[in-house]
Order: structure tokens, then C-alpha cells, then sequence
């Protein structure tokens, strides 16, 4: 699949999904859902061990750490990993953070795009960001990030009225779910969610069982819908886009 072969998902009227699950396409090629924080562990303290945000990388210094980083997840899994995988990433990243066509990146960028992108759980990524941000603020700031480290990573102040802000403070913040990151949250949604089957019937396609995200309507009797029904707000005669509605990412258990 080439990188740029997303366009199918435009259809999605919600912004936010809309980049989730390009993302979750993105993460897929490169596979990077089956890196964990953990796996990223020896690429970041080499890559980190000066602390400076503006450090500069060229595409075969990154290609180097990433081939290192997917040939140990080729030893763990080894039927899953793929060897397109460093190539890939390596693409992504300057996609993403060499517009210009300069040959380089920061260093910056590859922490948290890497972050971002890997397998982990939701709440190890907001504190993996907050420890990000964490060391571009000082020795003399650890348990908290300074205004000007918290631009650096988020590029964006308006969210935040002190000084300096906690790790505890970061992580509820991050938790609100700030429209800056919905889709972070959403992105975490649809990858736990994709193997997941809810027995009951689409309202508007008919498919049976609803395999993904599921949505109840919360003004129609019974009514249920696909993830892909709902993203590109697909309409019925009982059941309308404006209706208020419940995600599901995971089965509800019967109580017994």
C-alpha cells in the first residue's frame, strides 16, 4: 500500500476520526502497533542522551536506529514483522517532518511521532509525552515541564495558565481530551477495537454481527450502527447523523 493511498477515508465526515484512521493506516504499514514503549527504549536513550530538542537527524542515521529497532521486534515476532517495515517508517517521518526536502529532521519530532505511533497503551503514552517535554525543560525541572517545553511538543499554550505544569496536571490535562489531541484517544479506540464483534445488526447496512467501533443511538429504539455507517453518517428513515449517540469499542458483558 502506498502512503499516500488514503483517500477512500475522506469520506468520513468527522475530522477527528478522519485522522485517526488514517493514522491507524499509517501505523499498520509501518508496523508500528507492534512496537511497544519498551521496544523504543534503546532508539530513544541513544538518540536522547543530550536532551536537546533541536538536534538534527539525516535519513540514514534514522534508517540505521529504526533497522535496529524492527530487527529486534523480527526476533520476538517473528511471523508478524515485516522487512518493509524500516523503510517505510523512515518515509513517514520525512513525509511528515521534511516538507522542505532538506534530508533532515529533529530529533523532536521523531520522539513523539514515534510515541505516538507505536502499540502502547493510551495511559503509557501521555506519560511517555510527558516525560518528552519533561527533558527539554532542565535538570532543575524533573516532575514538571516548563511553558516554553510544553510549546515545543504541543505548539500550543492556550490550554495552560502556569508557569510550569506537573506530570499530574499534563496527564489530566491529556485525559480532558483536548480538541489538539481527540485524535490520539480515537486512535487508541480503533485499534482495540478492530477484532472486536458485538452481536447485534447494523440499522443501516444490515451487517451482522457490527465488527469495530458500534454506535447506539440514544434517541431510536434499538438502534445500532457500524463504524462505517456512522463515520460517513449514512442515513435511515427512523435513524438520523444528528441523533446523539454511544461508542462501543469493546462488548458489553451481560450481567448475570
Amino acid at each position: 500500500m502506498d502512503l499516500d493511498n488514503t483517500e477512500g477515508l475522506n469520506e468520513i465526515r468527522s475530522a477527528v476520526y478522519r485522522a485517526a484512521l488514517k493514522l491507524r493506516t499509517l501505523q499498520k504499514l509501518c508496523q508500528m502497533q507492534l512496537v511497544s514503549l519498551q521496544d523504543l527504549r534503546p532508539v530513544r536513550n541513544t538518540l536522547c542522551s543530550s536532551g536537546e530538542p533541536m538536534i538534527s537527524l539525516a535519513q540514514e542515521d534514522v534508517q540505521q536506529h529504526l533497522e535496529e529497532l524492527f530487527q529486534s521486534i523480527s526476533h520476538e515476532l517473528p511471523d508478524e514483522a515485516v522487512p518493509e517495515a524500516t523503510d517505510q517508517t523512515t518515509r513517514l517521518l520525512f513525509k511528515l517532518f521534511d516538507r522542505e526536502q532538506t534530508g533532515v529532521i529533529l530529533l523532536r519530532s521523531m520522539e513523539a511521532a514515534l510515541i505516538v505511533l507505536c502499540g502502547d497503551t493510551l495511559s503509557a503514552k501521555r506519560r511517555a509525552l510527558f516525560r518528552l517535554a519533561e527533558s527539554y525543560s532542565g535538570k532543575s525541572d524533573r516532575g514538571s515541564i516548563s511553558r516554553s517545553a510544553l510549546k515545543i511538543l504541543l505548539e500550543d499554550l492556550s490550554q495552560v495558565n502556569s508557569a510550569h505544569v506537573t506530570e499530574e496536571h499534563f496527564i489530566g490535562w491529556l485525559q480532558s481530551e483536548p480538541r489538539l489531541l481527540l485524535w490520539l484517544s480515537t486512535l487508541y479506540r480503533i485499534s482495540v477495537s478492530e477484532a472486536v464483534q458485538h452481536r447485534v445488526r447494523c440499522h443501516a447496512c444490515k451487517a451482522f454481527p457490527i465488527t469495530g467501533l458500534r454506535y447506539r443511538c440514544l434517541k431510536c429504539l434499538n438502534v445500532h450502527l457500524c463504524q462505517s455507517c456512522f463515520l460517513t453518517e449514512r442515513r435511515s428513515r427512523k435513524h438520523k447523523p444528528s441523533h446523539p449517540v454511544l461508542e462501543y469499542c469493546t462488548q458489553v458483558r451481560k450481567q448475570a
